[in-house]
């Protein structure tokens, strides 16, 4: 199965390249108008704004969020088995008994999409992902949305309406509004993909990634939430700007660790 993105980019050499004759009364994919300027745009989509495209953006849903970020959580502390300190049989790496040493999971991990997350080539983090990647990941593009997703949009708006009337004490029916646009949204299933790492600049081409589903080991699954929920404890303690979205990816991890515990327990459970 793949995913395929059809928005174009602002600058598509596929704008304004058709006829506006057939298209008039039509729509694109996103219910906007078919001809925005003199000419329609080749293609499903009438480009309409620009940031349409987001490179962390990895399965294609027009919003960076826990879809992305379960990536984490499935190989956080993976480990490059081509580390030189890894191949040095006399490293402490190697030595069981030593604190530093990697796990043979971890160095499994690797591959195939371990490596794709080593955005960091800071002398710590060169062969492992960890919260330096984490950390480049979120400030790049954390709860980015594309301009085409009207539905997120508007929720956010209802939502800052919300809050707005909810801290002045009067409360109206945007509360209700809000869920109703909510359960438009499908929830972002955890998925394992094949994604690039990000690149500077794109093509106007669409981008095509392979989805699969596969099966993970919850113990070792939990063994990961647990050693990056407490790092993330750690730099909340240490304050700082970033403290609240620290605090936001530790209450969706200790939602994500309640769940793999109830697959643990229940071993039949799909």
């Amino acid at each position: 199965m793949n995913t395929v993105i059809y928005h174009l980019l602002a600058d598509s050499f596929c704008k304004d390249k058709g006829s506006p004759g057939s298209y008039a009364d039509q729509n694109d994919i996103d219910a906007e108008y078919r001809v925005a300027d003199n000419y329609v745009d080749v293609g499903a989509d009438e480009i309409s704004c620009s940031s349409v495209y987001n490179a962390y953006d990895w399965n294609a849903d027009g919003i960076v969020n826990y879809g992305e970020f379960n990536k984490f959580s499935q190989n956080w502390l993976s480990h490059d088995p081509n580390d030189p300190a890894v191949l040095d049989p006399n490293s402490p790496e190697n030595d069981p008994n030593n604190p530093s040493y990697i796990k043979p999971e971890q160095l499994e991990a690797w591959y195939p999409d371990g490596w794709k997350l080593n955005f960091s080539i800071e002398e710590d983090s060169a062969y492992s992902i960890d919260v330096a990647d984490l950390l480049v990941f979120l400030d790049d593009s954390w709860l980015w949305v594309a301009c085409w997703r009207h539905d997120i949009q508007e929720m956010q708006q209802m939502s800052m309406l919300m809050n707005s009337n909810n801290s002045s004490g009067q409360f109206t029916q945007s509360e209700s509004a809000l869920s109703e646009v909510e359960e438009m949204v499908p929830p972002v299933p955890l998925i394992s993909m094949e994604i690039s790492p990000p690149v500077e600049t794109t093509v106007s081409v669409p981008v095509s990634e392979s989805v699969e589903t596969v099966e993970t080991d919850p113990v070792a699954e939990r063994e990961q939430i647990v050693s990056l929920l407490e790092e993330i404890d750690a730099l909340i303690a240490a304050g700082g700007e970033d403290a609240e979205t620290w605090q936001e990816i530790k209450i969706l991890l200790e939602q994500t660790l309640a769940e793999t515990e109830d697959t643990a327990n229940d071993p039949n459970e799909f």
